[in-house]
């Protein structure tokens, strides 16, 4: 059982790191770049966030029923 909370803690921290970096690359590029380009980018990060967030839920189902 152990082995199994060790996986889903690693799946959230890898989550939550990549969500990080990816929000401070975003403030980045949104302090650098103008206009219409802001958006860009952003949409860009929006949509891996999201796709990470759903792989990631789905990755936690698969270790709750014991991959």
């Amino acid at each position: 059982m152990k082995q199994h909370h060790k996986k889903i803690i690693e799946t959230i921290c890898i989550t939550l790191l990549l969500l990080l970096y990816w929000l401070f690359f975003l403030g980045f590029l949104i302090a650098i770049l103008r206009g219409f380009w802001k958006l860009v980018p952003g949409l860009i990060l929006v949509l891996l966030s999201v796709n990470l967030l759903r792989f990631s839920h789905e990755r936690i189902k698969e270790i709750r029923s014991g991959e």
